[in-house]
């Protein structure tokens, strides 16, 4: 569980979740923020 806890803090998780356009909204929100 704290791997994928590290790896979600690296918003690595959304990638592999919700596949590869979240991840990209996830970036932008990102870089807005």
């Amino acid at each position: 569980a704290e791997l994928f806890d590290d790896i979600g803090a690296a918003g690595l998780d959304e990638e592999l979740v919700a596949g590869p356009e979240a991840a990209e909204e996830a970036e932008e929100a990102d870089k807005e923020a």
